[in-house]
C-alpha cells in the first residue's frame, strides 16, 4: 500500500463515520491494517502525541490526509477521553504545547466543516499550533 492510498482510506473512514461522532487515530490506524502499526509517534509538537505505535508509511499517509482539506483536528474534552476505544498510557496534555516529558493529545478527526458543531455530546476544539 502507498502512503497516498493509505491517506484515501484514512479519509474515507472520517468521511464515512455513520455515527457523525468523529473519529479518533486508533481507528483509523485499525483501519489501515497492519501496515499501519510500527514504532513512530505521532508527534504534534514537541513530546506531544496524537498516538503512538505508527510506521513511518502511517505518518506520511497522515499528513496527506489533511492535504485535500477533507478531514480537519479537534482536541478532545477531557472528560471523554476515556469513551475512546483506546488511550496512550501517557499523561494527558493540558494545552497545545512543547512540553519536557511525553503527553498525550487525545484528538477526534471530523469531515471538514463539522468541528464547530456538538456532535453526540461531543464539542471538540479545534486544533491549531501556537
Amino acid at each position: 500500500m502507498t502512503a497516498q492510498q493509505m491517506s484515501d482510506k484514512i479519509v474515507e473512514r472520517v468521511v464515512g463515520d455513520a455515527k457523525g461522532v468523529g473519529v479518533s487515530v486508533c481507528e483509523v490506524v485499525e483501519a489501515c491494517g497492519p501496515d499501519a502499526r510500527g514504532d513512530f509517534g505521532l508527534e504534534f509538537r514537541r513530546n506531544l502525541l496524537l498516538w503512538g505505535g505508527v510506521s513511518p508509511l502511517f505518518a506520511e499517509a497522515f499528513s496527506l490526509a489533511f492535504e485535500g482539506e477533507r478531514i480537519e483536528v479537534g482536541i478532545l474534552p477531557k472528560i471523554l477521553v476515556f469513551t475512546e476505544p483506546r488511550w496512550l498510557a501517557l499523561p494527558i496534555a493540558k494545552s497545545v504545547r512543547d512540553y519536557a516529558r511525553p503527553r498525550w493529545l487525545p484528538v477526534t478527526l471530523l469531515p471538514k466543516g463539522r468541528l464547530g458543531q456538538a456532535v453526540a455530546g461531543r464539542s471538540p476544539a479545534r486544533l491549531s499550533p501556537q
